[in-house]
């Protein structure tokens, strides 16, 4: 998956692009040292093409379909190995929060 990585914290982004998913997660968690909140709007931004995404913006506000929304739970599962339902986007995911919340539950089930 090609990302091309939004504006964050002031420093612009625009010429980096993520080659894979394992570089996109690195890219966020580690080279930028974002917490996952961060790291899943930088993903919004990319998937939705704007520039930025707050905690408690809604998918489907700023321009989301169910069609992104398949494309972001790819890029959920490949970044951060969590499989997030299509429900769970329409229903409890429809916020970056809501998302991370989600994700951490999954991963509280797995451990």
């Amino acid at each position: 998956m090609k990302a091309t990585t939004p504006p964050i914290r002031g420093v612009h982004h625009s010429a980096f692009r993520c080659r894979d998913a394992e570089e996109t997660r690195r890219f966020y968690t580690e080279i930028l040292g974002l917490p996952l909140k961060a790291a899943l709007a930088g993903l919004w931004a990319s998937v939705l093409n704007v520039n930025q995404v707050g905690p408690d913006d809604d998918f489907f506000i700023l321009g989301g379909d169910s069609l992104s929304g398949a494309r972001l739970l790819a890029g959920v599962k490949s970044v951060f190995g969590i499989d997030l339902s299509l429900h769970a986007l329409f229903h409890n995911a429809g916020t970056v929060a809501g998302m991370a919340r989600a994700i951490e539950a999954e991963r509280e089930l797995h451990l």
